[in-house]
């Protein structure tokens, strides 16, 4: 088994991945009805922003058990694409509940 991050394997990490997005995807914030068109983003960001997030770095961490040329390259870069869709989701958090106060 190829070792990753702290010595865990890295199936292991991609399999935690997939539960913590299991669990997003079933426990989410929940949006405040959108005041205008313009909050409308929040909803479907709020629902599957975060837990996409987790099945990016799953795939990332499945892709490093491969011995693909170039696989970690590419692990790597999947694995960045997950910041910026968490910081949407923390975009669009902390404007949700800015506009509830």
């Amino acid at each position: 088994m190829t070792l990753g991050l702290l010595g865990v394997p890295w199936l292991i990490w991609g399999s935690i991945c997939l539960v913590v997005g299991a669990m997003y995807t079933v426990v989410r914030p929940h949006a405040r009805q959108p005041a205008s068109v313009h909050a409308s983003w929040l909803r479907p960001v709020l629902r599957w922003a975060h837990a996409l997030v987790w099945l990016v770095l799953a795939v990332s961490c499945f892709l490093r058990i491969t011995d693909w040329s170039g696989a970690e390259a590419g692990a790597n870069v999947i694995a960045l694409l997950a910041l910026p869709l968490y910081a949407i989701f923390l975009v669009a958090l902390v404007t949700d509940r800015l506009a509830k106060t």
